[in-house]
């Protein structure tokens, strides 16, 4: 009966011998698989804009649906919306620029310029406005 076990536990350690390199390699391709986005899907980031009117309403920044002009752009370049005060002084300058409208997205360090600024005029318009890293207004461009 005791060669019995022995047996038994002989054949437990080889097959745990020969199960650790195949349980090796399941952990590292865990280690290169993608991980997953923290962002849930759906959920556009928040910044504070000045209206017309003077009142602060909310607006979505960095939206996370693409449309067909995006195409050719790099899947990898995250667009990093303007925050805290350098937004405030962003939308106050864009919008005096254009004598109105509401500011929708913004975006740090953009192809064109330090700062953009998209407006949504009260036509339903939409025009980026390009700054300068001192808020100076350098272009404007409708989408």
């Amino acid at each position: 009966m005791t060669k019995r076990i022995k047996v038994l536990l002989i054949a437990m350690a080889l097959a745990v011998a020969a199960a650790i390199p195949a349980l090796a390699r399941a952990g590292s391709a865990d280690q290169d698989a993608p991980h997953p986005d923290p962002t849930p899907s759906g959920v556009d980031e928040v910044s504070e804009s000045t209206g017309t009117s003077g009142d602060d309403n909310a607006s979505t920044a960095g939206s996370n649906e693409s449309s067909d002009d995006d195409d050719d752009e790099d899947p990898n370049d995250k667009e990093i919306p303007i925050t805290g005060p350098d937004l405030d002084r962003a939308s106050e300058v864009a919008i005096n620029h254009l004598g109105g409208g509401t500011v929708t997205e913004t975006e740090i360090e953009d192809e064109e310029s330090y700062y953009e600024v998209e407006v949504t005029l009260d036509d339903g318009r939409q025009i980026d406005v390009q700054l300068d890293e001192n808020f100076n207004v350098v272009s404007t461009e409708s989408d």
